[in-house]
């Protein structure tokens, strides 16, 4: 028995105006504006020196010394099969929040602490510019 397909193409629209349309895998996982990324949820918007970028806090990653963005651990929170970190990291001139999802195992074999100081990283790929 093969499920239904609720739908195929989703519209995301802001104040009565078109953002995006497309497969909603499409739609999530790449983003055409900060607006999208954040009514999606799951996003992080970066501001970068060639404009803003979506990366997916799943998709992000403590870096290594030396790479990535500075950042704070500002919240721990264990949601079993994974542990969501809150951040508060370098984002241009200013900061901003961040989060980013770690698995249960890969927490459990390094956990941080609320006030640590780390670096954020994510490959490439896995950024999306937004439109201006």
């Amino acid at each position: 028995c093969a499920l239904p397909i609720v739908a195929d193409t989703m519209v995301v629209m802001n104040h009565g105006l078109i953002e995006q349309v497309g497969p909603p895998h499409e739609v999530y996982n790449r983003p055409a504006t900060e607006f999208i990324a954040r009514f999606m949820g799951g996003h992080n918007v970066l501001d970068t020196p060639t404009g803003k970028i979506a990366v997916r806090n799943d998709h992000m990653r403590i870096a290594t010394e030396g790479e990535g963005i500075a950042a704070t651990v500002t919240d721990v929170e264990y949601q079993g099969t994974y542990v969501l970190l809150g951040l508060d990291a370098a984002n241009g001139a200013g900061r901003t929040g961040v989060s980013l999802m770690l698995p249960e195992a890969a927490f459990a074999d390094r956990p941080y602490t609320l006030g640590e100081n780390v670096r954020l990283s994510w490959a490439p790929p896995h950024a999306h510019a937004l439109a201006a």
